[in-house]
Order: structure tokens, then sequence, then C-alpha cells
């Protein structure tokens, strides 16, 4: 009986410390996470993949490292599976979210995310789009339309689509 309760403990405190969710801007501490909820409201979990875009550098990625040091540009458009969030920091300077995943040897890579996502360095189809995406994307069509290729009902119709994110964000 004793031994059930001590497992059940046990299982119940990995669960309230490996079963957080960080939120971008609310982490306070160090500590590892199942889930994020990142700067642009993406809810990324554990096991979701994510598609790394292109090297800002020709040195290698500034926002995805191993060990510290930038990854190599051979990893580009590599699709990869979150394998946890870790957060870094002092309570001094703030806390940082990073999001992991199983590198080459035992050291795993980490993404700074939030930033990764700005310079395309990682692509997340599932990403909501951001204000400066949407004001580029109506602009685009603004363009069509002037040049007669889509019609005033298309444009229209993105228009309103488009407009609650330009204008809220």
């Amino acid at each position: 009986m004793n031994r059930f309760l001590m497992i059940l403990l046990v299982v119940s405190m990995s669960t309230i410390l490996f079963g957080q969710k960080a939120e971008y801007g609310n982490v306070t501490q160090k500590a590892k996470y199942t889930e994020y909820l990142t700067k642009n409201g993406d809810l990324l979990k554990v096991g979701d993949t994510l598609k790394l875009g292109k090297a800002i550098s020709d040195k290698g990625f500034q926002y995805i490292t191993q060990g510290g040091q930038p990854c190599a540009i051979w990893l580009a458009d590599k699709v990869v599976f979150v394998d946890h969030f870790r957060s870094f920091g002092t309570k001094s300077q703030g806390y940082k979210v990073y999001v992991a995943f199983k590198g080459y040897g035992l050291v795993p890579v980490y993404i700074d995310y939030d930033s990764a996502i700005e310079v395309g360095e990682v692509v997340n189809k599932n990403s909501k789009m951001t204000r400066d995406e949407a004001i580029n994307k109506l602009s685009e069509a603004k363009k069509l339309l002037d040049l007669e290729i889509i019609s005033q009902e298309e444009y229209d119709k993105l228009k309103k689509e488009l407009t609650p994110i330009i204008v809220n964000m």
C-alpha cells in the first residue's frame, strides 16, 4: 500500500513538473514543458512536426543551435519532431522558451522558435498569419486587382478576411 502511494506521488509530481504549458512572456523559471503558447498564438506540443526553413547566414542557422553552436545550413528543409520545450534565462534578464528536437549525438538541438519563425528559419504551416504577412498579401492582391488579374469580388473577399488580422494586431 505504501509503495502504491509512493508511485502515485511520483507520477503526480512528474505530471505537475513536466506537464506544464509555457506561455510566451509568462515564464518565470528554468523548467521543461510539454506545450508552448508562442508569441503569435500558436500552440506547439511535444510530438508536433516543424519544418526547418533556410539559414539566414551562410555560416549556419542563427536561431537553431546544438551545443551552443549554429546548426549547419544542410538542415534546411528538414522536418523535425518536437521532443520537449525548455526555458533558459535569469530572473533579472527574463526567461525564453526553446523548442528542442533530438540532434545528432547526445546533445539536443534548440530552436529559439519565436525568433526563428520571424526570419524564416522555421516554417510552421499551421502558424497564424502575422500582421505584416497580411498587409503584404493584401498589397499584392491590390496590385493584381489593378492589373485586372483578379476580380473586385475576389479582392473584397480577401480584404474582408485579412482586415481583422491587420487591425487587431
